[in-house]
């Protein structure tokens, strides 16, 4: 970590019970209802001496106190926001602007490996309103972090733990917008693996999916065995099975825990449907006394709770049922029939359909150009929808044609505008609409005064890709929302 972190900032070592990591411990445990009073206190004892005599570590080993304050790549770490298998994530400052915040994800015992690499790309070809967005992923030395939007919160299980089961009403929107997320991420090649109501977030009332990618650090490699990581053989760098089980067989797949590598998209519909249930229940449907006891339950099928008919009418049981039934082959087949199958149920209650998709106005000249802007927008991706105008005065006049504008795409040299005024003029007329200028200019200084006359962002458009216009589009509307707190996201 000396490379990644400028140890000249390392603060003194905590005590043991000043420690978020040490505390949550013992609480968890004495919320599984699995352990004695004795047998908590003997383990309290434990980890007070363990912490009290044990050098702090900043390889991610202790709770995370130890790291505020601290330089990663160039962000500083202000707070823990909190921490679970796969790491810890801080809330961070960034220090090329120091109004700019984002949550940052530091990767424990694990190093760099081509299937790590592999999945973080595909996280970063993630472009949806219903899936979290990672920045950057950083590797210096031996350590990897990921840099990502900051969610409001809280998640799910949080929501549920402070005040009880959810209303079957409420849940359906939550669901929705978890289902498009996932289908996008089906869509692109990827499958989270680790579906559950922590990874959830809440965040100004919508659902986003967090920590996709990062269930592959917990599967086994390719030819069975775990791999170890060669630097030191007391930190593997993927968890073992059994371990991964544990944290996970309330909302895993009977075929998933048979097998970590047999994870499907139906995997992940099961792990929806265990999601949904534990929202109206606020239980496991998986039941044991023991944690091992669940996970034989559950890949055995026995012991395995029916969605209670008082939660919710027979067709919303229906809809869950069938998500997480045993079978993969009586599940749902993709996560496009499970959001139509919710999106039938919310059709029954008129206004209530959550918005799923971002509105785009494109204001664009070159037919040529706009045909490809258009067609780049719209290749694959579900979660765009886009109004094109050939005219600065027609955009501004057409506001009222338009539903929700969420951001604007410009040219410069319009017939009735031309140069940075252009800029002033739609930024005038929609004050909170993130503006993205696209040029055929290559000067960097036009990008500059652009910004300066009120745009979020400015990009060649000789340059683009239909990733790379995704990249910037979602990429504006996070950091928009970010320092726009008080705005609704989207909705």
């Amino acid at each position: 970590m000396s490379e990644l972190i400028d140890s000249s900032s390392k603060t003194s070592n905590q005590s043991a019970r000043t420690l978020p990591g040490f505390t949550s411990i013992v609480e968890r445990l004495r919320q599984t209802n699995e352990f004695t009073a004795r047998q908590l206190e003997r383990i309290h004892q434990e980890l007070s001496h363990f912490f009290e005599n044990e050098d702090f570590s900043l390889d991610g080993s202790s709770g995370g106190i130890d790291m505020i304050g601290l330089r990663v790549g160039n962000f500083q770490l202000e707070s823990l926001l909190g921490e679970g298998g796969a790491g810890q994530i801080f809330r961070a400052r960034s220090l090329i602007d120091p109004s700019a915040y984002v949550a940052l994800k530091i990767i424990k015992h694990v190093r760099s490996s081509s299937r790590f690499r592999r999945e973080m790309e595909l996280v970063q070809r993630l472009a949806h309103p219903n899936v979290v967005i990672a920045y950057e992923v950083g590797e210096q030395g031996d350590t990897l972090f990921i840099v990502m939007e900051e969610l409001s919160g809280p998640d799910l299980h949080q929501r549920v733990t402070r005040q009880g089961p959810l209303d079957w009403q409420e849940t359906i929107s939550y669901m929705v917008d978890a289902a498009s997320g996932l289908e996008h991420a089906h869509q692109r090649g990827l499958i989270h693996r680790d579906v559950k109501p922590g990874n959830l977030m809440l965040d100004a009332g919508r659902i986003k999916i967090t920590d996709l990618g990062l269930a592959v650090l917990t599967e086994e490699t390719e030819d069975g065995f775990t791999e170890i990581d060669d630097s030191t053989q007391s930190h593997p760098r993927f968890r073992t099975q059994y371990e991964m089980l544990c944290g996970t067989a309330d909302f895993m797949a009977p075929e998933q825990a048979r097998s970590l590598e047999s994870a499907s998209i139906q995997s992940d519909i099961y792990g929806l449907g265990a999601t949904w249930f534990y929202l109206l229940t606020g239980t496991s449907r998986v039941t044991g006394r023991k944690m091992r006891d669940k996970v034989v339950n559950l890949i055995r099928g026995v012991g395995l709770k029916p969605l209670p008919e008082s939660v919710a009418p027979a067709k919303v049981r229906s809809v869950c049922e069938k998500m997480f039934a045993y079978r993969p082959e009586d599940r749902y087949m993709s996560m496009t029939e499970v959001k139509e199958a919710l999106q039938a149920l919310i059709s029954d209650r008129p206004g209530t359909a959550p918005k799923s998709c971002i509105d785009v106005m494109i204001v664009e000249d070159d037919q040529d150009d706009l045909v490809l802007t258009v067609e780049m927008l719209q290749r694959g991706n579900k979660a765009v929808n886009v109004v094109a105008f050939n005219k600065l005065c027609d955009a501004i006049a057409a506001d009222r044609d338009v539903h929700k504008l969420d951001l604007v795409l410009l040219d410069l040299q319009l017939p009735d505008s031309q140069g940075v005024q252009t800029v002033t003029s739609i930024r005038k007329r929609f004050p909170k609409v993130p503006v993205i200028v696209l040029t055929g200019q290559e000067d960097a200084t036009v990008g500059k005064a652009c910004i300066a006359a009120g745009a979020d962002d400015f990009a060649c458009k000789n340059d683009l890709t239909p990733h790379l216009l995704e990249r910037i589009i979602f990429v504006t509307l996070s950091r928009h929302s970010r320092r726009n707190p008080s705005e609704e996201d989207f909705r």
